[in-house]
């Protein structure tokens, strides 16, 4: 069997992960089957929407029809036609997706200084819309040919790229397209928006395909690499070396990235620290080899194979909490130590294995058995199988959700404090999924046995409607921003596709209700009667009065649905219940 594993190239190119795991499959196939293997690359550059449509096109009418089997795993290879094809994701265009902080709409103020082209594309993108993908892809190369590159529609990222590469994804990711979606870690098959809610997705971690990966014996020396950018992180550990007190320590930094000179700067007053040249594959096995640990604390990861190869050569990691796909990987105190993203949370952990590298070698001989299990033979396997089913655990509890408009962890305020305790204690009996709006995307954290929590970021269209009443109330109405605006973004998806599966729904305050009110079993948890409580705090006025007239209304809907009311006093209770005569 022919197979043709197609991908994007970067333009400029850069080689990273997914090159690697593209060349992995390439290389490993023939070598464990009876199956030839052929790399199909196409230049896709990305830095306009112009660039990412023409890039869509090209592998719309891309012809694999010479193979008998194609994989694709990243945005738009995934766009090709063929009867046989398999996704092996790793993320589709992330800042379009839950990376995203844009206005979630164009602004259609005045179609006719848009111009009917925008106005057609974006009827054809609208929910409920049945037109064909040539038909889209057509009418959005017309757009983005004739729009000056300045022109605001055209903002990338921005709504209309949003929109559209999120209809073309979509669309790929049909049963018509694909055969079977699977993706890379957990972590990515678990992000809202990523996959059609009615398809299911395996999870098939890969291997690294970097040579020369095993043990070696430890020097006094931490060592990561990374593309040197935001979202890895790397002034973390930085700044966490002047929290591990010991003079002979070196951290050593591989990678390249438009951080560098800024990590170069940073790290000048610790002479500890050392941003390597560019490393050989064999220096960067070497690397490994000789590390005594491997700190590597990515914002929300899809994978981070720098984990794996750290463990095959049985180094101990140090990540966050909050690093997504590497918390699969790394088991606090089992394997490595899992921390708060903050710097004196990784420098003791740093230091800890500084002062004793005797937990630092068990800590990596675990670390090497886990990553020793993760074979290019399985991995292989379990794509080529045709009708492999997905594996689902079965529920042996019932499941709860929680919505709430500031997350649990970290709890410092009472009311983070409270839902923190009565949801960790629920979580004896029951798992427990609370979803919270925050400032900043989180993925599956794990805050006690039972008890995960996911944080999504507010909607843009969320933050302005709060600025707005701020100027009325002179205080902040984020909560009461989200019970009124029309989506929260991100939030939506999340929350419908977990109250779908829940047993119960439980509402931290009730400002979230418009997500639970079909809920069979709706549970609020009322910290206060907030109408009450909002009167006093706003500063009175046509517009406060209204909001406080909005929020009692939501109150009361929410008490109304709810089969359980709880409160943190009896006149709270009494409070609420007068809301409903008839309940109380």
């Amino acid at each position: 069997m022919k197979i043709g594993v197609v991908c994007p190239r970067a333009v400029p190119y850069l080689r990273g992960g997914a090159e690697r795991l593209w060349d992995g499959l390439v290389e490993h196939i023939p070598l464990l089957t009876e199956h030839h293997a052929e790399l199909v690359a196409v230049d896709s550059p990305e830095g306009t929407l112009r660039e990412v449509v023409e890039s869509y096109a090209k592998f719309d009418v891309l012809d694999v029809s010479r193979f008998d089997l194609v994989i694709t795993s990243k945005y738009p290879a995934w766009m090709i036609s063929h009867p046989r094809h398999v996704v092996y994701t790793m993320h589709p265009l992330r800042g379009l997706y839950d990376t995203y902080r844009g206005p979630l709409r164009v602004d259609a103020t005045g179609f006719t200084r848009l111009g009917r082209k925008l106005r057609d594309l974006l009827d054809m993108l609208s929910p409920g819309a049945a037109d064909a993908r040539q038909t889209v892809l057509d009418a959005a190369l017309n757009l983005v040919h004739d729009l000056e590159a300045d022109r605001p529609e055209m903002a990338f990222p921005g709504p209309l790229a949003r929109q559209l590469v999120q209809w073309l994804d979509r669309d790929a990711f049909t049963e018509a397209n694909t055969l079977r979606l699977t993706a890379i870690s957990k972590t990515v098959a678990r992000r809202p928006g990523y996959f059609p809610p009615e398809r299911d997705v395996e999870v098939i971690y890969p291997p690294s395909n970097l040579h020369g990966l095993r043990p070696g014996p430890a020097e006094r020396r931490l060592f990561t690499a990374s593309r040197l950018d935001a979202p890895k992180r790397v002034e973390l550990i930085i700044e966490a070396m002047s929290h591990v007190d010991d003079p002979d320590i070196e951290l050593r930094i591989a990678g390249s990235g438009p951080q560098r000179e800024a990590l170069r700067k940073r790290a000048q007053g610790d002479p500890r620290v050392t941003l390597l040249d560019q490393l050989t594959d064999a220096e960067l096995a070497e690397e490994y080899r000789s590390a005594l640990a491997v700190p590597f604390v990515p914002d929300d990861e899809d994978l981070g194979l720098i984990t794996l190869e750290a463990q095959m050569c049985a180094k101990p990691v140090i990540t966050c909490t909050d690093s997504g796909g590497v918390t699969e990987f790394v088991d606090d105190a089992v394997n490595g130590f899992v921390v708060a993203p903050h710097p004196a949370a990784i420098g003791a952990a740093l230091q800890r294995l500084a002062s004793d590298p005797k937990l630092a070698a068990e800590l990596g001989r675990r670390g090497e058995e886990q990553a020793r299990t993760i074979t290019w033979k399985s991995t292989i396997t379990a794509l080529l199988e045709q009708n492999r089913p997905v594996e689902r655990r079965e529920r042996s509890r019932p499941r709860v959700v929680a919505l709430c408009t500031y997350p649990a962890h970290p709890a410092r305020h009472g009311g983070q404090i409270r839902i923190n305790r009565m949801l960790t204690a629920l979580a004896e009996h029951v798992d427990v999924h609370l979803i919270a709006l925050g400032d900043r995307r989180t993925i599956d954290v794990s805050i006690a046995p039972g008890f995960t929590q996911t944080t999504v970021v507010r909607s843009h269209d969320c933050e302005l409607l709060d600025r707005r009443f701020v100027e009325h109330t002179q205080v902040p109405c984020g909560d009461i921003a989200a019970g009124l605006v029309d989506q929260l973004g991100d939030f939506d998806a999340t929350a419908r596709a977990e109250i779908a599966r829940a047993d119960a729904v439980v509402l931290c305050q009730h400002y979230l209700y418009k997500y639970a009110r079909e809920a069979e079993c709706l549970i609020l948890d009322a910290q206060n009667v907030e109408w009450q409580l909002k009167s006093g705090v706003y500063r009175h006025g046509p517009v406060a009065d209204q909001l406080v007239a909005a929020i009692r209304e939501l109150e009361m809907e929410a008490v109304a649905a709810s089969v359980l009311v709880t409160a943190v006093s009896s006149e709270d209770l009494d409070g609420l219940m007068g809301l409903q005569p008839t309940l109380a």
